[in-house]
């Protein structure tokens, strides 16, 4: 009589743990945008359009991009400034922090451009004294 007795038991704490399983909240996942444009410093380069979707699941975390985002994938913007801040040198500027983060993850997984061109359509910018374009990527 005992053996039925436990086997009972056995089977209905099993049923239980399973519904307690079932109803406990599952992880949120925060919206994330198919694609993202990357332009803020395109003076001679286009700006990087890219699949954030693709780029998220080869990652398998958002930290691996947004490394200091306790929880909320922010824009690298609001760490990264777009100048170099003299009263802050300990912050990268925002062109590095990019081209940091995209090239260490690209050479690493020998997978992606590498090159200002892989990743950047050029663009002609006009010459300052002559107002023709120019090719020449020295800052104006």
């Amino acid at each position: 009589m005992r053996l039925p007795l436990a086997i009972a038991c056995i089977a209905s704490a099993a049923v239980l743990s399973g519904a307690v399983m079932a109803a406990a909240p599952k992880a949120i996942v925060p919206a994330q945008p198919e694609t993202v444009t990357i332009g803020s410093l395109s003076y001679w380069y286009g700006p990087v359009e890219f699949s954030h979707a693709k780029h998220a699941s080869l990652a398998g975390d958002c930290t691996s991009c947004h490394h200091k985002s306790d929880g909320q994938a922010t824009p690298c913007v609001t760490c990264h400034p777009a100048e170099s801040d003299p009263g802050d040198a300990s912050a990268l500027i925002l062109k590095v922090a990019y081209h940091d983060r995209c090239l260490a993850c690209h050479k690493a997984a020998s997978s992606g451009p590498v090159s200002c061109t892989g990743c950047h359509a050029r663009k002609a910018v006009p010459d300052p004294a002559t107002g023709r374009p120019r090719q020449n990527p020295s800052k104006p």
